[in-house]
């Protein structure tokens, strides 16, 4: 799981039930406020993803959505599968 997002992301509460949920040893998280280049990474992530806010979350190289996208997944139990899904290019 990679996590892109900006230090008020993070603080979310929504977003907290996927940290609670135990993919915290799972992934990798990128602050952008916090890269030289994040502004840059960012831009780059909105054309590629079509996805202006954050956080940006892929799975297994799969691009997921935001938190909205991702806490169904949890509250759906499909996000347990999604993680144990081989990873694709």
């Amino acid at each position: 799981v990679v996590d892109v997002h900006h230090k008020a992301a993070a603080a979310a509460t929504a977003w907290r039930q996927v940290y609670d949920f135990g993919v915290a040893g799972r992934m990798v998280v990128v602050v952008l406020d916090r890269m030289k280049e994040g502004m840059e990474l960012e831009l780059c992530l909105n054309k590629i993803t079509d996805y202006k806010t954050t956080p940006q979350v892929f799975i297994r190289g799969r691009f997921v959505g935001g938190c909205t996208d991702t806490l169904p997944l949890i509250q759906q139990g499909r996000l347990e599968a999604m993680l144990s899904e081989p990873f694709s290019q």
